[in-house]
């Protein structure tokens, strides 16, 4: 084992007019609003401690979008990276979208990876998932030290399936197998 404990669950699910176009952050001045993508589907992350958490979509073609690989051929992209290799930017949010009429149809899988604690002894987590009008929400808690990530990394989380959209086939994901996922690295201080 890495050390690390997640415990998680879904919180709820239902219909949702319209997407969000923000997520939230937590400063010292209190609660501020950040500007991010939306679409027909849009995977946000958010946390209450300044450690670094990831969030992984696999799209229906087996597509990886995370830290690693922020674009997808069928055009997911990772469009906010919070707190990267504790370097705290305090925003405490992941986003990645589809745009509107590019979302492919087919089943979607969402890990959050508990990359680093940063120092911090545990981190709750909220993931707010947009599938065309449908929302839903899955809450959970990251202990112990984080586990460096990668491709395929963190926990499952959730899976949905979008009905309608483009057409996709696993030929688009033979690339990100070989992605190189070491484009994030820890931030060390020099010994004095």
């Amino acid at each position: 084992s890495d050390g690390m404990t997640f415990r998680g669950g879904i919180a709820g699910a239902g219909g949702l007019a319209t997407g969000a176009a923000c997520g939230f952050a937590t400063s010292a001045a209190g609660v501020s609003a950040l500007t991010v993508g939306t679409g027909d589907v849009q995977v946000s992350l958010s946390w209450d401690a300044d450690s670094d958490v990831d969030v992984h979509v696999i799209d229906p073609a087996g597509e990886e979008i995370f830290y690693g690989h922020k674009t997808s051929a069928s055009g997911g992209t990772l469009d906010l990276d919070s707190n990267a290799a504790c370097t705290l930017d305090h925003k405490r949010n992941e986003n990645i979208t589809w745009p509107v009429g590019r979302a492919p149809q087919g089943t979607y899988i969402v890990r959050v990876d508990y990359w680093d604690a940063c120092g911090v002894a545990a981190t709750n987590f909220t993931v707010r998932i947009i599938n065309g009008t449908e929302a839903q929400i899955v809450n959970g808690t990251f202990t112990g030290p984080g586990d460096g990530g990668g491709s395929r990394a963190g926990q499952t989380v959730a899976t949905f399936v979008r009905a309608t959209g483009p057409r996709v086939t696993q030929s688009l994901a033979e690339g990100p197998s070989a992605v190189d996922s070491t484009t994030k690295t820890r931030v060390r201080s020099a010994a004095p």
